[in-house]
């Protein structure tokens, strides 16, 4: 697999044994692409699942800064809501990361409480690697 965004979402994971290899992809949705990768020695499963996020600019959600300002805990909220207000790149960097962020929590939280949702192993910039 070449495509140099797949490759470079997933580097971290690689780089640190979640990955050994990307083997193909599963599904693609408005909000990302799932891939079937090889498990590497920190993963500990033989296969697992890699959902990478789209870039911001090309997900198809209206109003997705007023769904995730929610989201925004810490003590730099405001200027992190209005970079999202303004859409700035820095602005964009901090909703893709809260986006991100969330999934990662709730996968955690359902998992935990014993829901039929997959077990989160990692998280990256720009993806979640889950069983």
């Amino acid at each position: 697999m070449k495509d140099d965004f797949i490759e470079s979402s997933l580097d971290s994971f690689i780089a640190d044994g979640h990955i050994s290899e990307i083997l193909y992809l599963v599904k693609g949705g408005k909000e990302g692409t799932v891939y079937c990768c090889r498990g590497g020695p920190m993963a500990g499963a033989d296969l697992v699942a890699a959902k990478i996020y789209h870039p911001l600019e090309k997900r198809g959600f209206r109003n997705d800064a007023i769904y995730q300002e929610s989201r925004l805990r810490g003590p730099r909220v405001r200027r992190e809501r209005l970079a999202m207000s303004k859409k700035s790149s820095y602005g964009r960097r901090v909703q893709s990361g809260i986006w991100i962020g969330s999934e990662f929590e709730t996968l955690q939280m359902l998992h935990q409480a014993g829901a039929d949702v997959p077990c989160p192993i990692a998280r990256g910039e720009s993806a979640v690697l889950m069983e």
